[in-house]
């Protein structure tokens, strides 16, 4: 089986983990991986981090699909907060950010990294529930990939 080597139609899902806001102590959820499901074969995907091709910064192409993607009404049932650019005292600058449910406080990217190895570690990584049609694009595609089976993806 061959990736698609151009632009072509896919479906893109998000595992989420529990993270405390450091503003308002408040459980809030953030994205650590994202997946991204084959259009001709639902169960392979391969996954990209939250910050793929972008720490701290706007560059990122995972961050900027999910910020177009992932609608308040998308976000609502996930609890998960707006991916928007945030000022942040440790970089000294605006970067775009996942921010808490309650009080869009930003979501640092250095704790979400740290929280992705523990929340697969300890099985508080929640699988995705929900997958999003988008169309791939090459920025992806030129993305660091790791292909696994996802059997319980829903069919398009």
């Amino acid at each position: 089986m061959i990736w698609p080597k151009g632009p072509g139609p896919a479906r893109l899902g998000v595992t989420t983990a529990g993270l405390t806001c450091w503003r308002c102590k408040r459980d809030t959820q953030v994205i650590v991986t994202v997946h991204v499901a084959h259009p001709r074969h639902d169960e392979v995907c391969f996954s990209l981090s939250w910050d793929e091709g972008g720490v701290w910064g706007d560059g990122s192409p995972v961050k900027q699909l999910l910020a177009r993607l992932l609608t308040p009404e998308v976000r609502g049932p996930l609890n998960l907060g707006a991916i928007k650019p945030r000022f942040s005292k440790t970089v000294g600058g605006m970067y775009l950010s996942q921010g808490c449910t309650r009080c869009d406080a930003l979501q640092g990217d250095y704790f979400i990294m740290e929280l992705r190895h523990e929340a697969f570690y300890d099985g508080q990584a929640r699988a995705p529930s929900v997958w999003l049609p988008f169309t791939l694009d090459q920025s992806l595609l030129q993305t660091g990939q790791e292909w696994h089976f996802l059997p319980a993806v829903p069919s398009s």
